[in-house]
């Protein structure tokens, strides 16, 4: 969170579901956001952070279990909002330190509490991410791609993503990735707005793709081999805009996307930008999925070895985050 320390004040202000998250507007300010700091105290305390599970992901990595040793660091945005929230006003610190607990796989237990422990949600943004060319000067393209994801309910709170080309054939299976670290950035509301805030959150996580020999040899088994073989979405007839699902997977899709990608070079190529403009359909009830939802999704991100010298990291992590608060002002909610 944005802050000059552990006891500013936060507000919540209550909404429809959750609860908006209210920086005091006389501290809160991430200065640096604007561009009129350097040493933004959210910003050494991520640094702070990225330093010690560095030396977690050393001491711990198991190339069979986290693949290898490059790591990503990549940056979304979006609008933090918490729920359960016991009082109107409390502390940063207060603040950081309940959410950090409750967002730990390890204290989350599948017994309900009699107490609801404060929680936070990050949404990202689904609109205004067009004015994101005004944000560089020099912008290089790299690639382009176009692709259709299909989210399949595996069990309780587990999805199978399957990912297929521009022509509907089968192309991967997403592996969801490691999370080394997890920094949601909340940034102050401006005055009289009434638009979402524009937060931003940094990931750095361990990318698990599988080789061609291991693709091959999943793909090889019962629960995978479906998706090359059987056509589970496929295009309308004659030409016409829209999908159709498998009925067979009609109560089993969570959600069908199609994504057009660029990618670009940024920071003197250190760093890539990219874009999808996305197209999701809603699943529910009918196999002849139209009128989708569209969008635009920005991630800005750069790669580092986590198992070479700290000060090969670092200058990748403050370029990503330069690069974040230079983009941010140029997202319109």
């Amino acid at each position: 969170m944005g802050q000059n320390g552990p006891e500013d004040v936060v507000t919540f202000k209550k909404l429809q579901r959750d609860y908006a998250v209210n920086l005091s507007p006389m501290h809160a300010l991430l200065s640096s956001l604007s561009g009129t700091s350097t040493d933004d105290f959210a910003e050494t305390k991520f640094y702070s952070r990225l330093s010690s599970q560095l030396e977690v992901f050393k001491r711990e990595h198991l190339p069979y279990v986290h693949g290898t040793d490059r790591l990503k660091i990549k940056a979304e945005f979006g609008s933090i909002y918490v729920e359960n929230v016991p009082s109107d006003t409390s502390r940063v610190g207060v603040v950081e330190d309940t959410l950090s607990q409750t967002a730990d796989p390890k204290n989350q237990s599948g017994q309900a509490r009699k107490q609801p422990l404060m929680r936070h949600k990050f949404i990202p943004i689904s609109r205004g991410a067009d004015g994101w060319t005004a944000a560089f000067d020099s912008i290089s393209a790299e690639s382009t791609d176009e692709t259709y994801t299909l989210g399949i309910k595996e069990g309780k709170n587990h999805i199978l993503t399957v990912i297929y080309d521009r022509d509907l054939k089968f192309s991967d299976v997403e592996i969801p990735p490691i999370n080394w670290v997890v920094a949601v950035v909340k940034a102050q509301r401006p005055a009289g707005t009434k638009l979402r805030d524009i937060d931003f959150r940094i990931t750095v996580c361990s990318e698990r793709k599988l080789e061609a020999d291991e693709k091959e040899e999943v793909m090889k088994s019962a629960n995978y081999e479906i998706f090359k073989t059987k056509s589970i979405i496929t295009k309308q007839p004659n030409g016409s805009q829209g999908l159709i699902l498998s009925n067979d997977y009609l109560k089993k899709a969570s959600f069908v996307r199609h994504d057009k990608t660029s990618i670009y070079r940024i920071y003197n190529g250190n760093l890539s930008l990219q874009v999808k403009e996305v197209q999701k359909y809603d699943v529910r009830g009918t196999r002849f999925l139209n009128n989708p939802k569209t969008f635009t999704e920005l991630q800005i991100w750069g790669h580092f070895n986590g198992k070479d010298d700290e000060e090969l990291a670092m200058p990748v992590a403050r370029d990503l985050w330069s690069a974040t608060k230079r983009l941010r002002p140029h997202i319109n909610n």
